[in-house]
């Protein structure tokens, strides 16, 4: 026990250095593992940061959701569809260019400052005897300030019959406007029933898919147990593949439906649209309608915009005619002003080395000879009236005959969807009979499975028969100029 004590006791420190090192190495490797999660906190904050500027320069996650039907389509289209605004922008320059003729009937008014700086003044010898004498008229500065009014009291007619003819073209633009609003309020409804047909067919697709994909399980089970034939079970497969590509173009096209929508009401691209509405008969035309083909040409003589637009044309280029005919009559003008003059022999003068001239005079002016210039100005308004006239004529033949076709379409529209509604009807009672006598056993899965391919494809044309109907009766109201009604 006594040789072991100092043993215990040289031993003794060893341990508690060993200790020691292995406490500092594991505090050590504490501090740099929380380094290291602070380093890495750091990075990831650093990430997130700069996915969060990402998004907010790049607009990501901004996109908006707009939910609209038809009407809210319209409304919105008219407001803030691109082609639509420059159109507004175009009505309102014509609107400066009016009030920039009318001006022209304002007197003008201008100040004018002219220094002088006589470099050499004019020198005048007298001779007087043998005596030569030299005087110098005039002194280094003139110094100038004038007030001048000069107003058109007459001027033959052409400034009125200028801003009558700009006047007109206003109403002429403006009314152009109302066409447009027109053209594209159907182009909208057009796109939006669109994207409903195509919803309904990208569904009727989905479930004659399913169906099909049925009926090839229910083949390949028989053709395993023996009872059907490897040919019956490539035919299910064909007709399962066929479906396919319908599917997808209905896809697709009700995908560019969308996109061509959300452009024509102006939302951005990466906005999304949902339609409130479903595809439905729309009973747009009144009960007191007039259905006769005299009373509709008569409705759209009466408000198609595009005539109103070619009459505004005709006024005025028979406005420029008559312009040009006042070229040949005399001008009047009135003319004053107010100078203050200072002859000095330094650049500023004194207020007392001015003196004033008032002056009034009355202009009269009558051009003799241009150059044929004025008869030629005339008779190229005499040429742009008559065509003018020539395409007000055309016009009103193509509205009428749009007002023939528009209404035919309407009627065959209208007489065709009794037949398809019976026809989806029939379909939907044949395959509820299929159905029994298949659970009944009387009838294969192909006879049921041709039986709701029946009535998809009478669903499909049901729907296509609802959206010629509604769209018929818009371009009907289009075509008599009544399309707004429906809005407003």
């Amino acid at each position: 026990m006594e040789q072991d004590v100092p043993g215990n006791l040289q031993r003794f420190p060893e341990n508690t250095e060993i200790q020691n090192r292995k406490h500092l190495f594991n505090k050590r490797r504490t501090v740099k593992s929380r380094l290291n999660v602070g380093v890495l906190s750091v990075k990831r904050a650093g990430w997130w940061l700069l996915i969060v500027l990402i998004a907010s320069v790049s607009g990501w996650g901004q996109a908006n959701l707009h939910r609209l039907n038809w009407q809210q389509a319209v409304l919105q289209a008219l407001g803030y569809n691109p082609t639509l605004q420059l159109r507004k922008i175009d009505v309102s320059l014509q609107r400066y260019r009016a009030q920039k003729t009318l001006s022209t009937f304002l007197p003008v008014l201008q100040y004018q400052n002219i220094n002088t700086r006589n470099i050499e003044l004019p020198e005048f010898v007298f001779k007087v005897g043998p005596v030569e004498q030299r005087f110098r008229v005039g002194t280094p500065y003139n110094i100038t300030h004038s007030l001048q009014l000069n107003w058109t009291l007459f001027a033959g007619g052409f400034r009125w019959w200028g801003y009558q003819a700009q006047r007109h073209l206003q109403k002429a633009m403006e009314k152009q406007l109302d066409q447009h609003a027109a053209e594209t309020t159907i182009r909208v409804l057009e796109t939006y029933f669109s994207a409903l047909l195509y919803g309904d067919m990208v569904q009727l697709q989905r479930r004659m898919r399913t169906a099909a994909w049925k009926h090839l399980q229910q083949t390949r089970l028989h053709f395993r147990a023996g009872t059907t034939t490897e040919l019956d079970t490539l035919r299910a497969r064909a007709r399962f593949e066929s479906t396919l590509p319908e599917l997808t173009a209905a896809r697709h096209r009700r995908l560019l439906a969308l996109e061509n929508l959300k452009m024509l009401l102006g939302y951005a691209p990466e906005d999304s649209v949902a339609l409130t509405d479903s595809l439905r008969i729309l009973h747009l035309l009144p009960a007191t309608f007039p259905l006769q083909r005299d009373s509709l040409h008569q409705l759209a003589l009466r408000n198609r915009p595009e005539l109103k637009a070619s009459r505004e044309s005709l006024s005025a280029w028979k406005s420029q005619e008559r312009a040009a005919y006042g070229k040949f009559s005399p001008s009047i003008v009135f003319s004053a002003s107010v100078d203050h003059q200072a002859q000095v022999e330094t650049l500023f003068p004194d207020r007392t080395d001015f003196t004033r001239v008032k002056r009034a005079l009355v202009t009269v002016q009558f051009p003799l000879f241009e150059g044929a210039r004025r008869i030629i100005d005339v008779q190229e308004a005499r040429a742009q009236f008559r065509k003018a006239q020539l395409q007000q004529e055309l016009l009103q033949r193509q509205i009428l005959l749009e007002v023939d076709q528009a209404y035919l379409a309407f009627r065959e529209a209208r007489q065709k969807l009794p037949a398809l509604e019976e026809t989806q009807k029939q379909a939907a009672e044949a395959l509820r009979q299929a159905q029994l006598l298949y659970d009944q056993g009387m009838l294969t899965q192909l006879e049921l499975l041709n039986a709701q391919v029946q009535l998809e494809q009478a669903t499909i044309q049901w729907k296509k028969g609802i959206f010629d109907y509604n769209m018929a009766q818009f371009r009907l109201l289009k075509a008599i100029g009544t399309l707004e009604t429906i809005v407003h």
